[in-house]
């Protein structure tokens, strides 16, 4: 229920922290009969009598591996830690650092994993099909594929899943939209960034018309165009907000007149990060 907030109302606190604790069993399963594996999630436990059943088709929700799977449970955990009170993140013992652990480990297998007869170049760093292999880390399509010999069995190299952006910049990054509980309207921006970096900086991202960038710089060194110390907030080159640590910030961000709507040809000097 955490890919979609609005289920669990913040305020429910003993309920939401109820459901807080599946993400515990979910994502601290460690070992050998738990969710967890080496190149991702399992879609079911191992300790099930019916994991890994049956393998006659490349689609199985049995025990492998899918990104798309994968995706919503990390959506669903963005969600938790961006949007509930401390408590109820705490029941699940959740933190930012259980969130880009997965996510690293959901990079992994679009960018580290195998294929038979990989066409990637350089090899591994590009076949992506829907489900893999938990603890070994080969495609699954693909392999029955060949095993069975059939003709199209080379498809799967230009697959993709598109929630990945999402998960960067609405989850890692924390650029999202206020929820309809926080009283705002479209007319808001907030950042809560989950990210575990040193500095960071993301720029030129197209928001209501407007132009976005953020800047993580506890030392005010790595960007020095971006005067000051710590995480701050840019709309159209302009620090509207800004704060020493990693956090949340929320901004008013009205769409500008028709004239000046966001094109790549209007964007001020003053938008861009040096």
């Amino acid at each position: 229920p955490w890919y979609f907030s609005s289920l669990l109302p913040a305020s429910n606190v003993t309920q939401t922290a109820i459901w807080a604790k599946q993400f515990q069993y979910l994502l601290q399963s460690t070992g050998d009969n738990g969710f967890t594996a080496k190149w991702g999630l399992r879609t079911t436990q191992r300790s099930t009598p019916c994991y890994n059943y049956s393998w006659e088709h490349g689609d199985c929700w049995n025990g492998p591996s899918w990104p798309y799977e994968t995706s919503r449970v990390l959506t669903g955990l963005a969600n938790l830690l961006v949007d509930y009170p401390h408590n109820v993140v705490s029941a699940g013992q959740m933190t930012p650092q259980v969130f880009q652990d997965l996510l690293v480990q959901y990079a992994q297998q679009h960018t580290l994993t195998r294929a038979v007869n990989d066409t990637a170049h350089p090899l591994h760093s590009g076949h992506i099909f829907e489900n893999l292999h938990p603890d070994l880390g080969y495609w699954n399509n693909r392999e029955q594929m060949y095993w069975r010999g059939v003709p199209y069995k080379d498809i799967g190299d230009d697959y993709n899943h598109s929630t990945f952006l999402d998960l960067i910049l609405n989850s890692w990054l924390g650029i999202r939209m206020p929820s309809s509980a926080a009283g705002k309207n479209d007319d808001w921006l907030t950042v809560h960034p989950l990210i575990n970096a040193p500095y960071f900086a993301i720029d030129r991202v197209p928001y209501r018309g407007r132009v976005m960038s953020m800047v993580y710089d506890p030392t005010g060194r790595q960007y020095p165009s971006v005067q000051g110390r710590g995480l701050r907030l840019l709309v159209d080159g302009i620090v509207v907000a800004q704060r020493p640590d990693l956090g949340r910030l929320v901004v008013p961000v009205e769409p500008p007149s028709n004239s000046n709507v966001f094109t790549e040809e209007n964007v001020s000097a003053e938008a861009k990060l040096q």
